[in-house]
């Protein structure tokens, strides 16, 4: 980045701290949801200058952000559609949208502010991964996975279907190592689409295979997981296969607007028990309003965790001073998460009164543990999210993916984290352990080979 880009960062960052400065002044709930609005478009011009492209990692992540805790007061205060969830008092309302605007801030702060150039650390140095190596690593991950996350897959939906919706998400967690061994899926996919470069046909297939199969796991009633991949995969195609065209953007405008009535039915079905004829025609007749604005309004619903935090902390529980991180990853011994570990402080919303059907967010999970001094946390999350596409570039450089395969599979836990808890990184750092131990058996039975 030359220094008269460098400059037009500098000058939009401050920009953004004026905003943010005035939202904290402010004490109009409208006036300040459009100012949120404001520091987004602020933050889409600093990342175009920054990285030099538009879709990148860092757009996705605030975007899905910004929609998961802005949508629903954004559709409600400025374009008046009716939507009582989150119906509280203009105090704690605005306590949220300020929270909510210096944590995006600092974020965006932790994605320009890093070093350009990675270091070339002693483990890169040693352990070499090429584009071929990640090939077999991401079909042995497919392998494992594919058996375990259909059998899951399949069982959800027949819950769903013959049951409810409660009973098929209360089952979700109760796999075991089935359980583990079906991320391997996620990952394996991830990869193999990755490593599509140069091979469009194989890389759509991939693509739309995958995602027809995520779309039909929604009839399970739960969306969080399916969406969260999907997004995922259109990333890597965008960055690694090709950039989207302008017909390539209205193809997937009109099937997200048919998506968007989708995703509005499996939210009316889910809690029937049921999906008869009768039960669908029912369910599609109370649609009736905008798909669009009913959609943003049930994902900005994120928002009231992040409000019940403000009202529940530390009026009814204390601040978790980051154990809420410690205990998750200490959770990784076993013994520690039955024996040790406080489930308050892996799901923090068990803090509050009443947390009944209520999702996790992960600015609500920064305010419980270090109250208004999150936007730090944040600011270092963003430094890490900002180095994504330049080691992704070094790795096509240097033919060494190492880096990479570090990254891949943390990619879709880290857009399911804005909707869910810092706890649930742990089932896929267990898979990342087995995936770099098999790794490193195999490059030193290489190198050895190679010696004799």
């Amino acid at each position: 980045m030359n220094k008269y880009f460098k400059a037009k960062v500098f000058i939009l960052l401050i920009i953004q701290f004026i905003v943010c400065l005035i939202v904290f002044i402010s004490n109009d709930v409208q006036f300040n949801t459009i100012l949120s609005l404001v520091q987004l478009i602020i933050q889409y011009i600093i990342i175009k200058y920054d990285k030099g492209k538009f879709i990148t990692f860092t757009t996705i992540f605030i975007t899905l952000s910004y929609i998961l805790h802005m949508a629903n007061l954004f559709i409600t205060r400025i374009l008046n559609y009716e939507d009582k969830l989150l119906n509280y008092n203009d105090a704690i309302l605005n306590n949220s949208i300020r929270f909510f605007v210096i944590c995006h801030a600092a974020l965006i702060i932790g994605c320009t502010i890093h070093s350009k150039k990675t270091k070339k650390d002693k483990l890169t140095l040693r352990f070499v991964v090429t584009d071929r190596g990640m090939k077999k690593i991401g079909l042995f991950c497919t392998i494992v996975g594919i058996m375990p996350r259909v059998y899951i897959d399949i069982n959800q939906i027949v819950l769903q279907v013959n049951g409810d919706y409660l009973q098929s998400v209360s089952s979700a967690g109760k796999y075991g190592i089935f359980g583990i061994l079906a991320q391997f899926f996620y990952v394996g996919i991830v990869i193999l689409l990755f490593t599509s470069k140069g091979h469009k046909v194989k890389a759509r297939m991939l693509l739309f295979a995958t995602c027809a199969w995520e779309v039909v796991t929604m009839l399970s009633g739960g969306r969080l997981y399916a969406i969260s991949y999907i997004i995922v995969l259109l990333y890597i195609y965008c960055i690694r296969i090709e950039m989207p065209k302008f017909k390539h953007i209205f193809y997937l405008a009109v099937i997200g607007y048919f998506g968007l009535v989708f995703l509005n039915l499996i939210s009316q079905i889910r809690t029937q028990g049921s999906f008869t004829i009768s039960d669908l025609k029912m369910s599609a007749s109370k649609m009736d309003n905008n798909p669009i604005y009913d959609a943003l309004c049930e994902m900005g619903g994120t928002m009231k965790t992040l409000i019940l935090c403000f009202i529940n902390i530390p009026v009814n529980a204390k601040h978790g001073d980051g154990l809420s991180y410690i205990d998750s990853l200490l959770s990784l011994v076993p013994v520690y998460e039955s024996e040790v570990a406080d489930p308050k402080h892996l799901l923090f919303i068990y803090n509050f009164k009443d947390h009944a059907y209520l999702g996790g967010s992960w600015i609500g999970e920064i305010y419980y543990n270090f109250s208004w001094f999150g936007f730090i946390f944040c600011y270092f999350a963003g430094n890490i999210i900002g180095r994504f596409e330049k080691i992704f570039d070094e790795s096509e450089e240097n033919n060494n993916y190492f880096k990479s395969l570090i990254i891949l599979p943390f990619l879709f836990y880290i857009i399911l984290y804005l909707r869910d808890y810092f706890y649930k990184f742990n089932t896929i750092i267990q898979v990342c352990m087995v995936i770099f131990v098999i790794g490193c058996f195999v490059n030193t039975i290489k190198i050895k080979i190679k010696k004799k």
